[in-house]
């Protein structure tokens, strides 16, 4: 089966991907600290408040959160 076309612009421009990605990722973090409000629900039951503990989460805190749940994610890599 042939790759999708978007998928191949996807494996061809790798860095911009990924430059892409960490500037609307910034950009929706500063958007979301400045409402004052962060919350992450599973199957509509809060897991995380910002309201509740007065920050924003750390990666590693939303990864145990849905871990808590059943949520595994694979493979996922980041820079702490």
């Amino acid at each position: 089966m042939p790759m999708p076309a978007f998928l191949a612009q996807f494996n061809d421009n790798k860095i911009m991907i990924a430059i892409t990605t960490f500037f609307l990722a910034r950009t929706i973090a500063t958007n979301l600290s400045a409402t004052g409000a962060f919350e992450i629900f599973v199957d509509g039951e809060l897991v995380w408040s910002k309201l509740e503990t007065g920050r924003v989460p750390q990666w590693n805190q939303i990864l145990e959160a849905l871990s808590s749940k059943g949520i595994k994610l694979a493979s996922v890599h980041h820079l702490d």
